[in-house]
């Protein structure tokens, strides 16, 4: 199966095993991380239809697995974007993988300018979607209906009704690096 099929089954057989653990959220269970994870796709899905590739700028943490699985069920390509480049080589990667949205936390990118990394000619060719505009006074409604959803339905009902189908064979991320990897 793809690893979004994978993730679900996991998350059906253990549904109460911890998922991800944040200095922000906590811990969050494999349904809990669903719940939110299907609140996330539905904020994306309206931004980025008729785009195969999306763009992402989070740090590692709880808010960057929900974003990356998010776009992983909607059945795009997860572009994670490497700050650490050269603007140019940003750029360059924005326009190689084809990425028209960039998934971001305005609070992230204002630490990152207070480290030296401006990133505002690549803002400038993207269109920004703020994962804090996420939050609106239906959030915890939405997300409690995914979690009754998640806990009640079969798994072959919540993958046909929530994930995109995809193939195996098709390509999950692109990865840029900055050479500093070895």
């Amino acid at each position: 199966g793809t690893l979004v099929e994978e993730w679900l089954a996991r998350v059906k057989r253990f549904p109460r095993e911890i998922a991800v653990t944040d200095a922000i959220l906590g811990s969050l269970s494999q349904t809990k991380l669903l719940s939110l994870v299907l609140y996330f796709r539905d904020k994306i899905k309206r931004q980025t239809a008729g785009q195969d590739n999306v763009g992402i700028l989070l740090p590692s943490s709880a808010f960057g697995v929900m974003t990356n699985l998010s776009v992983l069920c909607l059945g795009k390509t997860v572009v994670n974007i490497n700050y650490t480049m050269p603007i140019k080589g940003l750029l360059d990667s924005v326009a190689a993988s084809g990425i028209k949205t960039l998934i971001t936390s305005s609070q992230f990118v204002t630490r990152l300018a207070k480290k030296g990394y401006d990133l505002s000619a690549l803002l400038e060719v993207v269109t920004v979607q703020n994962i804090e505009e996420f939050n609106t006074p239906t959030t915890k409604l939405a997300v409690l209906m995914n979690f009754i959803y998640v806990r009640m339905l079969p798994n072959w009902i919540l993958k046909r009704i929530l994930f995109r189908q995809t193939q195996n064979t098709s390509t999950a991320a692109i990865l840029f690096s900055s050479g500093s990897e070895s």
